[in-house]
């Protein structure tokens, strides 16, 4: 026997003793009399009445003609600073 395996448990036929079950926690056996607390969400449960990104025009997106029309103008506006850039720099 070596010395690591003087702190070691016994090893039976089948290997290890099983070690007792905790009295409480993850691994203890369940309580089939414990309360039963029911879930219940916090505020309504419908999504649109959230607010925030749970708003109906985020979900849908029901102005995309409205952003549409303003990244329009944007590259719009990028062109003709481009453009007059030009012809402010040539004369």
């Amino acid at each position: 026997m070596c010395p690591r395996d003087e702190g070691a448990p016994a090893l039976g036929p089948s290997g290890p003793a099983p070690s007792p079950l905790p009295q409480s926690g993850y691994f203890a056996p369940a309580d089939p009399n414990a309360a039963v607390i029911p879930f219940r969400p916090r505020g309504s449960g419908d999504p649109l009445k959230k607010g925030g990104r749970y708003d109906e025009e985020f979900i849908w997106n029901t102005k995309w003609q409205d952003a549409m029309k303003y990244e329009e103008d944007v590259k719009r506006q990028i062109q003709e600073a481009k453009v007059s850039g030009r012809a402010g720099g040539e004369a």
